[in-house]
């Protein structure tokens, strides 16, 4: 574990980094803009590029030697954050150049992570891997818990400059990692493939033909990875305006800080145990287990309500991306890891950027009006988890979370889901 260790180390720091700067680019162009608008085009800026250049990078990650990937990825991040000094600097600085580069960024991002992600069971025992996962969604927690309140502070104390010189230096600990650490390349078990080298297009088509050649690890990726992208994806964009509906702007901060302190114990539970021993079956309890934390959050409108339901659906995330990552790295043969990732990266991220103007449409025309009123729902449905304001989203999230908990169903009645664990070989020794 040592090697992987090391790599974690520098993702951490990095990512903290990343994640620091993200958040005062983001202040900054609100205190700019004065744009809610603007702010959220941000994030389309990053996933869109991210989403559409997956599965090509993925091909192209496992042409490539892994380990330089990684440092050219990070090294070309870091000289985009340079550029964002400069133009800082001599006030230049304006939102096109910020949206231009988040997506810059993303498109390096694309080949950084599936780089990062078959690299993993190259340098780690397989009976680790459920645990290396849940390092990972520890990093993920530190970012979404510490990073908003950090990254306020540092604002305040040094500005936006000050911040993205701090994502400077955590791109130069990064890089470090990655220098510090042997990655071997893996062995080529797909020598029928070679042939298609030559074509970058049916090579990139091959992470899609690697799912439809087997049924049951496509239906699993759908069933417990797409599908709640989406699902989840409109509860979490919901979570904001359904505390608002309620209580004051600082009530958001204390639900958004519980929910990730959710992620951090999910993250940390998995890493000292290591997953269950049936993979499948523990994907699919923790994703019941997220639907149920939707539901409790939708169910009254109370901060301890929507609290509590979101600390459940983190830590039902954590133990189920946990396990998944783990089974999907086992399953997976090593030389193909980047093209399938990256397929399966896309794939999950397409659903998930339905997820945010899907949430606001469904809420604004559809539940919120469904709860208001004279309805019929408000008159009967109303009586056990209220009406008016802000009930619209409740129920919306009570119908999320149930449409979770039916996909972990479904998952566990059909055959060729349950069962593949056992049907489909181990590719990683």
């Amino acid at each position: 574990m040592r090697r992987f260790v090391i790599l974690w180390c520098g993702q951490l720091i990095s990512g903290l980094g990343s994640s620091l700067s993200g958040f005062a680019l983001g202040v900054w162009l609100y205190q700019q803009t004065g744009s809610a608008t603007q702010f959220a085009i941000t994030t389309l800026f990053y996933i869109l590029p991210y989403a559409l250049l997956a599965s090509l990078a993925g091909t192209l990650v496992d042409r490539w030697d892994r380990r330089r990937t990684m440092i050219l990825a990070d090294t070309g991040q870091a000289l985009i954050t340079l550029l964002l000094v400069l133009l800082l600097s001599t006030h230049q600085l304006n939102a096109w150049l910020v949206y231009l580069a988040a997506a810059a960024s993303a498109c390096l991002g694309s080949f950084q992570g599936p780089a990062y992600g078959a690299s993993v069971s190259l340098i780690v025992p397989k009976e680790q891997l459920t645990r290396t996962a849940g390092m990972g969604q520890i990093s993920n927690a530190v970012n979404r818990l510490i990073a908003p309140i950090l990254a306020g502070v540092l604002v305040v104390a040094v500005g936006l400059g000050g911040v993205l010189i701090i994502d400077l230096v955590s791109f130069g600990v990064g890089i470090l990692a990655y220098l510090m650490v042997d990655i071997p390349q893996p062995p080529s078990v797909h020598n029928h493939e070679k042939a298609e080298r030559t074509n970058l297009w049916q090579e990139t088509m091959f992470g899609w033909r690697y799912l439809i050649a087997r049924p049951g690890l496509l239906g699993y990726i759908i069933i417990g990875s797409a599908l709640p992208n989406y699902f989840m994806g409109m509860a979490n964009a919901s979570t904001v305006p359904l505390v608002l509906s309620i209580a004051q702007a600082d009530k958001v901060g204390l639900v958004l800080a519980i929910g990730s302190a959710g992620l951090l114990a999910g993250g940390l539970f998995m890493s000292v145990w290591g997953g269950p021993k049936q993979r499948m079956i523990g994907v699919l309890g923790f994703l019941a287990l997220g639907g149920i934390g939707t539901i409790i959050a939708g169910w009254l409108p109370a901060i301890s309500f929507i609290a509590t339901g979101r600390a459940l659906s983190s830590l039902g995330l954590a133990g189920g991306s946990s396990t998944q990552t783990a089974l999907e790295q086992s399953k997976i043969a090593p030389d193909v890891q980047g093209r399938v990732f990256g397929t399966i990266g896309m794939l999950s991220l397409l659903f998930e950027s339905l997820a945010y103007p899907s949430a606001g449409l469904l809420a604004d025309r559809v539940f919120e009006p469904l709860m208001m009123g004279q309805s019929a729902l408000a008159h009967t449905l109303g009586t056990l988890i209220g009406s008016g304001q802000g009930r619209g989203i409740g129920l919306m999230n009570i119908t999320v979370g149930t449409c979770v908990i039916g996909l972990a169903v479904f998952g566990y009645l059909h055959p060729r889901i349950r069962q593949l664990e056992t049907e489909l070989p181990d590719r990683v020794p």
